[in-house]
């Protein structure tokens, strides 16, 4: 078992599941214990799940999910000065690396139009798209963090495994659906 501070990362109990168990994870919001497997265990994922071994790495390890690399392969195609121990990628920098590797995106916010404001009526939107990339309140409200949201409603959270819904977080900033555009090995891989 597992035991984490409230500002500790995940532990990587697995490096391609060395271990098969259940983890004890601390949910960081309520400080209440549960087990979570390991999610790299699970099968009926359309894709490879990976865990953000950096306290702001969430957004390489999502864009590495999308674009089936493994956190450090991805690392590399972020800007060089950015400290993913302390300090998260953005926008701008996933958008380039989505692209660079073939894939397209949407991106939506929880308002219609940035020049009158409009809300939209029902928000999160419901998935649109295989994937997402969904821009969140972490469960402690204090910042920005990025999860990879499936078209079923599974959140795969970088930190947290597989979770089931965008209603954990306190606020949904931001949802983009990803779309390939390029086969996989062509021009933009």
């Amino acid at each position: 078992m597992i035991a984490l501070n409230a500002d500790a990362p995940a532990a990587i109990a697995c490096a391609d599941c060395a271990d098969q168990k259940a983890r004890l994870i601390l949910h960081r919001g309520t400080g209440e214990r549960h087990r979570m497997p390991c999610a790299c265990t699970a099968t009926d994922l359309p894709v490879k799940f990976v865990y953000q071994p950096e306290n702001s790495g969430c957004v390489v390890a999502a864009v590495a999910m999308i674009i089936g690399k493994t956190y450090f392969e991805t690392k590399q195609y972020f800007v060089a000065h950015n400290d993913f121990t302390v300090e998260g990628a953005h926008r701008y920098q996933w958008q380039e690396v989505l692209d660079a590797h073939g894939f397209a995106w949407r991106l939506r916010f929880d308002y219609l139009s940035r020049l009158n404001g409009a809300r939209r009526e029902s928000w999160p939107c419901a998935p649109w798209a295989d994937l997402h990339l969904v821009e969140v309140i972490n469960t402690r409200g204090s910042g920005q963090h990025a999860v990879v949201l499936l078209r079923d409603g599974r959140v795969l959270d970088p930190w947290w495994g597989v979770l089931q819904g965008l209603h954990r977080y306190p606020r949904v900033v931001s949802m983009t659906a990803v779309y390939r555009v390029d086969p996989p090995g062509g021009a933009g891989a």
